[in-house]
């Protein structure tokens, strides 16, 4: 999910996966299977990669709430997680053209 939403930001900048994974000092490979879906990354790697995406903070501290809420979604379902979800998604700065990326691929996501 939020591979997804990296390749796109990253497309967005006009940055290469080899670029980026370099000023990641990580193995481009790494990033491009994480893109793809095929691999998690650490927390502290997920926000050094939307950072250097210019992200910003609260966008990125947002972004990490909303993937652990989809985690927690799935196991209680009958919580009223989706109107969290929902509450987060409200907090992105949707004139910025990034955050509104986010935000309507995170709706589109709990609409499925």
């Amino acid at each position: 999910m939020i591979g997804y939403i990296s390749r796109h930001l990253r497309e967005k900048n006009n940055l290469t996966v080899a670029e980026l994974a370099r000023r990641l000092s990580i193995n481009r490979a790494t990033l491009f299977r994480f893109e793809k879906g095929e691999k998690n990354l650490s927390e502290e790697l997920v926000v050094r990669v939307l950072s250097e995406l210019k992200l910003k903070r609260e966008a990125i501290f947002n972004s990490l709430v909303i993937l652990e809420l989809f985690h927690l979604r799935d196991r209680f379902k009958d919580l009223g997680v989706d109107k969290q979800i929902l509450d987060v998604l409200r907090k992105f700065d949707t004139s910025d053209e990034g955050e509104q990326f986010m935000c309507t691929y995170f709706t589109t996501q709990l609409n499925n």
